[in-house]
């Protein structure tokens, strides 16, 4: 493989999630739970539950929760959002925002779009991140086993899952903080 034929096709955020602490206002709440059972009453004709318009922002109130969260909203293309933690341990907000998103305006463009809608929402946040993945799509890179020993990072931790002598997947690093993956994105997707 000639330096020349690898071609970086694509790169940047691929998910990012945050925390907030944010005390959540009674009002908000209280409009909460009825969407919420409003979107309960209606489950058979909206499964996902039932649009809202916070200013300029649609959501989708659903009808339960969202993981640790009593409520789960839905931007459409754009994030999932829980509010209001089930214990004391959870941070009082949590944001997904979806890979399309992030794709296509970019994170600084959708960490805007969550400033305003959580302002409009009548919530304080302070944020932290507690996940983000990047990505490099390439064209032309042809990994082989006997090139594991070639990626050098300061983790101990290391998984290769190899197809002869063709490199399937390389794992490195233990995810605290940092974990990494090579793989065959096009043979991936043809397998699902």
């Amino acid at each position: 493989m000639t330096e020349s034929s690898l071609v970086l096709l694509a790169s940047g955020v691929d998910s990012l999630y945050l925390t907030g602490v944010s005390p959540v206002p009674v009002e908000l709440v209280e409009a909460l739970a009825g969407e919420r059972e409003r979107a309960a009453a209606a489950r058979a004709l909206a499964p996902d539950g039932l649009p809202v318009v916070f200013g300029a922002h649609e959501v989708v109130v659903g009808y339960g929760g969202f993981e640790n969260y009593r409520f789960r909203l839905d931007a459409p293309g754009r994030a999932l959002i829980g509010l209001v933690s089930s214990g004391e341990s959870f941070p009082d907000v949590l944001v997904r925002f979806r890979a399309e998103f992030l794709h296509s305006v970019g994170s600084a463009a959708a960490l805007v779009w969550l400033y305003d809608l959580v302002a409009t929402l009548g919530l304080t946040v302070e944020w932290k991140v507690s996940r983000v993945d990047l990505f490099a799509d390439f064209h032309g890179l042809d990994l082989r086993a006997e090139q594991r020993v070639d990626f050098k990072c300061r983790a101990r931790s290391r998984k290769t899952y190899e197809d002869g002598e063709q490199l399937e997947t390389l794992y490195f690093g233990s995810g605290k903080p940092i974990k990494a993956r090579l793989y065959d994105k096009t043979k991936e997707s043809a397998s699902k």
